[in-house]
């Protein structure tokens, strides 16, 4: 959020879909996927949705996420507000992502 506040939004923007792609590619390789088959976040994000590895809710605010990060590491302007969406709609969608792979609780222990 600094780099985005500060005017720094493609730093930023570069750093938020590094964030989502290395969490996707741990949630991959916790599910028997090679790194090679997750080369990006977008398609790391399609290959695990596919397979219903990420909470259906996590899928369309991690989806914008990545559109966003997308226009502005590739030079296409974005806002300082798009931006904050993006990390608001990042942050949230990560956190679906982590409670989805919560195993349930254990009703015996």
């Amino acid at each position: 959020k600094t780099d985005i506040g500060s005017g720094e939004v493609w730093n930023g923007l570069a750093r938020l879909r590094r964030i989502i792609e290395l969490r996707l590619r741990k949630l991959g390789a916790s599910r028997g996927f090679k790194e090679r088959h997750l080369r990006s976040a977008g398609q790391a994000l399609r290959i695990l949705a596919d397979r219903e590895y990420v909470p259906e809710g996590a899928v369309s605010l991690l989806q914008y996420a990545i559109r966003i990060c997308n226009q502005g590491v590739h030079g296409d302007p974005v806002s300082t507000e798009e931006s904050l969406a993006a990390l608001s709609a990042a942050i949230k969608g990560l956190e679906l992502l982590e409670r989805g792979e919560s195993p349930p609780a254990d009703p015996d222990a």
